[in-house]
């Protein structure tokens, strides 16, 4: 076959794919919406993002957008009116041929929850990013509170980063929770911790003790130090016969029984 024969083909398949193109580009402005489906990631563990949430701002866009032709549902404004919501992440709309308009969303999960000093509750996700509690939603997590600097989330942003906030307690509280997070087995014990100054301490699910954890420096020390007396010395044992359980000395564990 040659030159002149193999650049005839080639421009006869270029024709034919934009052919095709426009065929189905066509074909798929003429279809309607016939309905739309929302997927939210994760909505058995976390209930931040509710459909019918979605479904209302989709219909404040749009009086009736099941029989709208797709051509005239404006996908990247869905999109971007749903990132307003400060418990969306990622979201993403689109049609396919079949005139079922897909809304995938996936919903920032939140690694603790703050009260802070004036009381105002908000959570930080696994990214470090910080946005408002809301009164009916609750997500299970790491709740801390005592005595944390108030921080004013601007009503434009609803969402700010850890990094840009001008202290550092948050940010310490941030990088303990994710070490604590990060262990499953401590994950699943620790439900709670108080701040008291520059001094932490940490609430159990299991047993009637306090955990006095201290300053932050050492942390992860600290925690693989309780991880291990945890279930290496209380193997077996009756973890309610301990008060309080000091994690502030280096190389040991302070115990008080009841």
């Amino acid at each position: 076959m040659n030159r002149t024969l193999k650049g005839i083909l080639y421009i006869i398949l270029v024709a034919g794919l934009f052919i095709l193109l426009g065929f189905a580009n066509r074909m798929h402005e003429s279809i309607r919406c016939k309905s739309f489906q929302v997927s939210i990631k994760d909505d058995h563990e976390y209930r931040l993002v509710k459909e019918q949430e979605v479904r209302e701002i989709v219909s404040s866009l749009y009086d009736s957008i099941v029989n709208r032709p797709l051509r005239q549902i404006n996908t990247h404004l869905i999109e971007e009116e749903l990132r307003q919501n400060p418990f969306i992440g990622q979201v993403d709309v689109f049609s396919g041929i079949n005139g079922v308009l897909n809304i995938q969303i996936e919903q920032r999960i939140p690694l603790l929850r703050i009260i802070d000093k004036k009381n105002n509750a908000y959570y930080i996700d696994r990214e470090g990013n910080l946005f408002r509690s809301a009164v009916n939603k609750a997500a299970r997590v790491l709740v801390v509170n005592g005595d944390i600097p108030a921080v004013s989330i601007p009503k434009k942003t609803e969402i700010i980063s850890v990094d840009s906030l001008d202290h550092g307690k948050i940010e310490e509280i941030f990088r303990l929770a994710e070490l604590i997070e990060r262990d499953a087995f401590l994950n699943a014990q620790i439900e709670q911790l108080y701040l008291d100054g520059r001094n932490y301490e940490l609430i159990p699910k299991v047993g009637k003790h306090v955990i006095e954890f201290g300053a932050c420096e050492r942390a992860a020390e600290k925690l693989e130090n309780l991880k291990a007396f945890y279930t290496r010395d209380l193997r077996n044992k009756d973890w309610n016969q301990y008060k309080k359980i000091n994690l502030k000395f280096k190389n040991q564990i302070v115990c008080t029984k009841i």
